[in-house]
């Protein structure tokens, strides 16, 4: 994580790892703690929208790789239509709705992003699941928590179709976007 000063505020610079394709490559995501990027009480879909409003073609993510450079930018606008895409997808594929569990088990992804804040916008709780973690704990907090979805990513398809299975979930693959 890189501090960066900037006129106005304190960003931080965020390495993550995403699956870009069939391989991981990191993702540097700016994050402001400060009180100018989020209004006390407000959602992060809501404070998404704000920003794609104010500063729509402003950079929110970029994919890059070691060899290929900046692969993918995602500015604040396209993250807030795919956020409201995946909200629209979700109520119609899977009844999702305020107060429900939308379980998530996939690698990082635009798409994952897309369908975690999708969920947060209808005002159901993402249930970010660390796809590292045995599939025993997973059960475990699929069991406490009985989300009314599951989506997953192609390579967690063997283990959410488990899941589905044991525990009645109704699951989707996070690709049938």
């Amino acid at each position: 994580t890189k501090l960066i000063r900037s006129d106005c505020s304190i960003t931080f610079l965020i390495d993550l790892e995403v699956v870009h394709s069939t391989k991981h490559v990191p993702v540097r995501a700016a994050y402001s703690p400060l009180p100018t990027m989020a209004m006390a009480g407000e959602t992060l879909p809501t404070c998404l929208l704000r920003h794609a409003e104010r500063t729509p073609g402003k950079v929110f993510l970029e994919v890059w790789g070691e060899e290929e450079g900046v692969s993918l930018q995602v500015t604040f606008a396209e993250l807030a239509d795919c956020m409201l895409s995946g909200a629209q997808w979700l109520r119609a594929a899977t009844g999702l709705q305020r107060g429900d569990y939308c379980a998530m088990l996939a690698h990082n992804s635009v798409g994952y992003l897309s369908i975690s804040l999708g969920a947060m916008a209808l005002g159901a709780i993402s249930l970010n699941l660390n796809w590292r973690q045995p599939e025993a704990t997973t059960r475990t907090l699929l069991e406490d928590l009985a989300p009314r979805v599951l989506v997953a990513s192609k390579p967690f398809k063997g283990t959410a179709t488990a899941m589905h299975k044991a525990l009645g979930i109704k699951m989707v693959l996070i690709e049938s976007i």
